[in-house]
């Protein structure tokens, strides 16, 4: 798929959850060869209302934790995206790629859970990320292709600066 398609994906995910688990929000669209699981990045809107401020601790969390399949990780990012990667599995087909995308910390969410997918036996196809922070900790080698864009000016792909 092409980038300014999942991006609209992306910003879809503000507007169409289909599930919410752990206040992470998820929407999962099929098409005929692949199917795409896009993540909700912070949401601030609410903040002000004082409210929704789960997101906030999850991106606060920056202790390192470790995860056998993803290695030294982003804690608070772990935290959300194993038990989204857990239930979403039941609602994705086996036989069909996944490519997984996310904008901010939900491009972060994006890649822990593409990681656990793929220790569960699916193919992702890739991770594609717009301006997420950086989640790991320690490298490690994965059989998908990665991509986070972002702008020049924005610092958030630099964070927490591991």
């Amino acid at each position: 798929m092409n980038p300014k398609a999942l991006a609209q994906i992306c910003k879809d995910s503000y507007s169409q959850v289909v599930f919410n688990v752990n206040e992470c929000e998820v929407i999962i669209k099929y098409f005929d060869n692949v199917q795409v699981v896009a993540f909700r990045g912070t949401e601030a809107g609410a903040l002000f209302a004082g409210s929704d401020w789960i997101d906030v601790l999850r991106d606060m969390r920056i202790l390192p934790w470790y995860d056998k399949d993803c290695g030294w990780v982003h804690a608070g990012f772990l935290k959300g995206a194993r038990p989204v990667a857990d239930f979403i599995a039941d609602h994705l087909v086996m036989d069909l790629p996944v490519i997984c995308t996310g904008h901010s910390l939900g491009g972060a969410l994006a890649l822990l859970a593409a990681v656990k997918l793929q220790a569960k036996g699916f193919v992702i196809k890739q991770w594609v990320g717009f301006g997420s922070p950086m989640a790991q900790l320690t490298a490690k080698r994965y059989d998908f292709s990665q991509w986070n864009y972002r702008y020049k000016s924005d610092i958030v792909p630099t964070l927490p600066g591991y």
